[in-house]
Parts: structure tokens; sequence; C-alpha cells
């Protein structure tokens, strides 16, 4: 999926030329202007706008009065195109969800002017701004894609992870071109099944059934997953996904720009839990019984999945909160680049050691990636979370890191498991809230509200 929403506008350029876009805001130039008064007096009514904090409030205030006065009146060429994105990504840095932005979108429609042109236009620029919102759930997919790829023993024979790698990379590929279908606004779009392409245009466009995709057929052949129960939950996933990328082929013109963010983020979120799942069913395969990262001495990321399902049953059941924290370290590569790989291996392991002591015994501590730990608190709710998160870094920025005599920081992201029928939105969330941190400044905490 291109970074820059340019094609999102093909469709509308196709329906609404430059000459008679101008003609009708030329006519409407007056209402346009009444608008923004309008939306500014219709905000402070609003819940979704006052459940933000003040400084959320001012970016909203901003970006709406920007997008009325310098977006609206102009034909959207390459520059403005840009400019929407830009004010999306915005959006997104100072962590105003989705959900906020669509909510205030569906309000103001209605105050629109009855243009179907200035309408039409709206509706794609709505897509244009919520793109940083799905390229972000996209960098999420590419982590855990690398997790998955580093899940096996030695002692797996290297034909089942080149079939896993296979399955993986087909379904990312589907995936992708679907939301690329759906956001750019496609006639026609060109999905690979083994040695031929399908999807000639609109009408003939339909996913065959799951069962007959080669993300199936390929995991298929791995004989030994057959009989274990994450297989069996990764086929239902599997047909789920079918159903929805169906569904949206097939009514993708009745659609508003806002339901098919909506059903795009449906589809993401069900292919993370699908990739999820093929990271466990790795973990299952594989004869590795080792759980703990040599360097940090804290849990590694092949047995998160076993002990955060664990804990997300137990929350579940006997209804306690359960927290999860993602922290990176700041400007770690410099550190590498600067002192050398020993170094960054001493900051680690000493960071690891700051953090095992700032938490309790019942907590777990996972090295999630490079310089990214991941921190499960069972019994702990958001806020409470939220102030062990400051504590850590707190105590990181006291402490003397190596021989080198290091001061570092590190940015936190937190969030409380909520989607018990797909607790991978809660993981991605912290991390969503980790973006917001590395994009506010750095040495901060930004909890999921």
């Amino acid at each position: 999926m291109n970074k820059m929403p340019t094609d999102t506008y093909k469709s509308f350029k196709e329906k609404v030329s430059e000459e008679n876009y101008k003609r009708d805001i030329e006519a409407v130039s007056g209402d346009i202007q009444k608008l923004k008064e309008i939306v500014k007096d219709k905000l402070k009514e609003w819940e979704d706008f006052n459940i933000l904090n003040q400084q959320q409030k001012n970016v909203i205030v901003k970006f709406l009065d920007f997008y009325i006065d310098k977006i609206v009146p102009f034909y959207p060429d390459d520059k403005l195109v840009k400019a929407i994105y830009l004010a999306g990504k915005r959006l997104l840095t100072n962590g105003i969800l989705d959900v906020v932005i669509l909510n205030i979108y569906n309000r103001i429609k209605p105050l629109l002017p009855p243009v179907e042109s200035i309408n039409l236009r709206v509706e794609t620029d709505l897509l244009a701004i919520l793109r940083p919102y799905t390229l972000l759930s996209i960098n999420a997919e590419k982590k855990i894609s690398k997790i998955n790829n580093n899940l096996f023993s030695p002692s797996i024979k290297p034909t089942v992870i080149e079939k896993f790698k296979k399955a993986k990379d087909e379904h990312i590929n589907t995936k992708n071109k679907v939301i690329r279908y759906v956001f750019d606004n496609l006639e026609s779009i060109k999905i690979k099944r083994a040695s031929r392409y399908v999807f000639d245009n609109l009408e003939s466009i339909k996913i065959k059934r799951a069962s007959e995709c080669q993300f199936i057929k390929i995991l298929d052949e791995v004989d030994i997953i057959k009989d274990m129960p994450v297989y069996k939950e990764i086929v239902t996933t599997h047909s789920k996904f079918h159903e929805y990328v169906n569904f949206i082929i097939l009514n993708q013109k009745t659609f508003t720009s806002s339901q098919k963010y909506l059903l795009v983020k449906e589809i993401e979120s069900i292919s993370l839990k699908l990739l999820y799942l093929l990271n466990e069913l790795q973990i299952d395969i594989s004869q590795s019984t080792s759980f703990i990262d040599n360097l940090t001495e804290s849990y590694n990321k092949n047995v998160f999945n076993l002990i955060f399902f664990q804990e997300v049953k137990r929350a579940q059941r006997y209804e306690f909160p359960l927290s999860i924290m993602m922290i990176d370290i700041d400007n770690f590569k410099k550190i590498n680049d600067t002192y050398g790989h020993l170094v960054g291996d001493e900051v680690l392991k000493e960071l690891s050691r700051v953090i095992r002591k700032s938490i309790r015994k019942t907590d777990y501590l996972f090295r999630f990636g490079g310089e990214e730990f991941l921190i499960l608190l069972p019994h702990t709710s958001i806020e409470n979370a939220f102030k062990v998160g400051e504590k850590i870094r707190k105590k990181v920025e006291e402490t003397i890191f190596s021989n080198e005599h290091l001061k570092i920081t590190v940015s936190c992201g937190l969030s409380e498991v909520k989607n018990f029928d797909n607790t991978y939105l809660d993981i991605e969330e912290a991390d969503k809230m980790l973006y917001v941190s590395k994009n506010s400044g750095k040495n901060r905490c930004t909890a999921a509200r």
C-alpha cells in the first residue's frame, strides 16, 4: 500500500472535473465560510469532542480550520493530497483515535452544502486522512511477521519453515491488495493464486471459498499441524477473513468512506489475529524448550503467546483488569552506532534489571524485539499501569548505564485488555500508544483512553 493516498483520488477525478468543482465551490463559497463557524459552535455540544484533553481539542479545531479554509475550496492535486495525509498524521501523533475522527466526520457531514461534488470530495478526503492509521496497522503486522520468522527451533526441517513463510506471504499479499482496492477506489484488482491471476473486473471479483485459498493449501502440506487445536482456530479465522473480503468486494459501491474504513479495520484485526495464531502454531510444533532471553534474562517472545493466553483467560474468568505495557529505548541505534553493539548489549541487560526491580514478581517481562520490551501486568488497571510506567521511566532516566556512563530514556505505550474476543487489538493499541509517545518528544508514557 502506497504511503501517499494519491490513487484514492482517481475515482473522484474521473467523476468530477477541476472546472466543475471550482464552479460548485464558487456557488456555495458563502456556505463554506459559515460552515466553519457552525462547526466551532457544534463542537462544544459533541461528546466525542468533549472527552478529549485540551491539547487534543486544540489540534482538532486547528485541523478543521485548516481543512475548511485551505483544503475544501481547492481541487486535489498532489501537493494538496500530501497536505491532507500529513494532517491525518498529526491527528494520529497527538493520540486522537480514528473512532473520534469518524464520529466528528459523521456529525459534520449533514452540515455540508447539498452539492454532490463537495460531498464526494469530503468522503474521499476522509480516507486520505485515515491513511496513516491504516499504515500503522500494517506496520504492526510487519512486526508480527518478523517475530513469526524466528519462532522455529533449529530442529525443525527447513521445508516446514519455508511453507510457513510462503503461507504468511500469500495471506499478506492478498490482504494488502484488497485494502488497496477499497481505499484507492480501484475498478479492478489482481490477486495472485498459485500460478495465475484472478479478479478481472468489479463484477467478477470474488475470492473463492477459504478452503480453496492457497494459504490453507500450503499449510495443509504440513501434516503434523492438522490435529492441533490452534490450527483449527486458524482455519476458522481464515474463513472469517474471506467472508469479510467477499462482503466488501461485492458491496464496494454502496459503502460510505467511514463504512469502508471500519470494514477495512475489521479485515486488519482479523489478519493480525491470523498472524498471531500462526506464531502460536509455530511454537506448538517447535521442539525448543528455552523461553528465557539469554542476554536480558527476561522471557523471550517464544513464550509470550502461551503466558498471554493464560492470563487473558484468567482475567476474563475472574473479572480482574489486565494491562499491557510496551517499552522502547529512545535513540538506541545511536548508542550502537557510537559505542558499538557490546555496549548496546550492556544497556539492554541493565535496563532489564531496572525494569524487573520496578515491577512485581507476579508481572511478566518479555524482550519483544531488539530494544523493545513488553510487560504484562495482571490485576492492574490502566491507571495503575500508567503509574508503573512512569516509575520505570523516571528510574531509567536516573540510572547510569554501562562503563561508558551513558544516560538513556525510554518511551512507553499502555493499554488494558478489553477485547476478549480478539486480544491482539489490545496489543496493537499499546503499540499505537508507544508510537504516540515516540512522536510526541520521547521519554514519556501514553495510555489508551
